[in-house]
């Protein structure tokens, strides 16, 4: 006898969902967990193609769970039981960090967990790309710089200091970070970063289902 599916990860593009959950939804008990990671589906979708009770937790990692050093936003609701939530979110904590919020915030969350490693990488870029102009070696540029943003993470988890503060530590007056801060200022650096985030999440709005 086929045993029941306790645990279906759905890692499928949201553009499939269509096609994939009304092929699956025979298999699917009411003791199925359903593990959505797509951008934009909700609980109800996913119950409008399964089952009208269907258990589903919605996960938002992002791509440094391939190196155990990921994040993880999760959001679950009745049926699904605390022992069962406990079951997805350990596997999650095995490739890094979970954090759980309200199903709701799915959408905005992408921004800040799913899609900011891209942001990142494109920060990082324009510094490397500084660095081949002035003629650093590359290899050398690239462990500095990937070193001084993993400990400028700690340093913003770890250190107890606000933003703002560990901003001010780095600067000193008149100094050669000042300058460099001057521009990103004028270039409004962080109303581009939040502008960019309200694009990722309207997107995610535009895929919601």
């Amino acid at each position: 006898m086929r045993q029941p599916l306790q645990y279906l990860f759905l890692a499928i593009k949201p553009q499939k969902f269509d096609e994939v959950l009304p092929r699956i939804a025979d298999a699917i008990t009411e003791d199925t967990v359903l593990v959505s990671i797509a951008a934009g589906i909700g609980v109800e979708y996913i119950r409008k193609l399964t089952k009208p009770n269907a258990k589903v937790v919605l996960a938002m990692p992002n791509t440094p769970l391939l190196l155990g050093c990921g994040a993880t936003a999760l959001a679950t609701e009745a049926p699904v039981s605390d022992a069962e939530f406990a079951v997805v979110r350990r596997i999650f904590d095995a490739c890094g960090m979970t954090a759980v919020i309200e199903p709701a915030q799915m959408k905005e969350i992408i921004a800040i967990n799913g899609s900011s490693p891209a942001f990142i990488y494109l920060f990082a870029k324009g510094f490397l790309d500084y660095a081949e102009q002035v003629g650093l070696s590359g290899d050398v540029a690239k462990e500095l710089f990937a070193q001084s943003l993993i400990g400028s993470a700690k340093m913003i988890t770890d250190s107890g200091y606000s933003i703002a503060e560990l901003i001010r530590q780095v600067s000193s007056p008149g100094g050669t970070t000042l300058a460099g801060l001057d521009r990103f200022y004028t270039g409004n650096l962080t109303d581009v970063v939040q502008d960019a985030c309200d694009h990722c999440t309207r997107r995610a709005y535009e895929l919601a289902k």
